[in-house]
């Protein structure tokens, strides 16, 4: 009897056992796919907007960004599914920032995808609107309306 209910036990632990490796593609999706700007450039040439995002270890605020804005599931989601995110450190990348004239870190760049800048923002900035910026670059809606009209319509909804 107590062999047929140990039985019964292992047999119920082995159907609500998940395999190590699901657990750990979840995790992997919950990051930023960040490629550096000259594997950026050469794949996605005319095909989706760029985010960039320039950084320094030695940036507390940087850090805050990383930790409370870029950790966002529904940035992730967004920055994956509508750019193709490029993440530099200025202090080892000194040419591209003298390329986008950085004068502080963070700096989060747009471009198009010929490369021609859109926007930035310098600074830190937190998920709720850097999920609405991301949308008002990802959408075209930058081409039509003032992003303080955007936020407003995003507010409204």
């Amino acid at each position: 009897m107590k062999t047929a209910a140990w039985m019964i036990t292992l047999a119920l632990l082995a159907a609500l056992w998940v395999p190590q490796p699901l657990a750990a593609d979840e995790g992997a999706s919950r990051q930023i796919n960040w490629l550096s700007y000259a594997d950026a450039t050469a794949q996605s040439v005319g095909k989706r907007k760029y985010f960039i995002y320039l950084y320094s270890d030695r940036c507390p605020t940087c850090v805050r960004l990383k930790k409370n804005t870029l950790s966002d599931k529904a940035v992730i989601d967004y920055i994956n599914a509508n750019y193709t995110p490029i993440k530099a450190n200025v202090d080892e990348d000194q040419r591209l920032a003298a390329l986008f004239r950085i004068q502080g870190v963070p700096d989060l760049i747009f471009l198009n995808p010929k490369g021609e800048e859109i926007s930035r923002w310098p600074g830190f900035i937190d998920s709720k609107r850097l999920r609405i910026l991301l949308q008002y670059i990802g959408t075209d809606s930058y081409q039509k309306i003032s992003y303080m009209e955007f936020v407003k319509r995003q507010n409204a909804q």
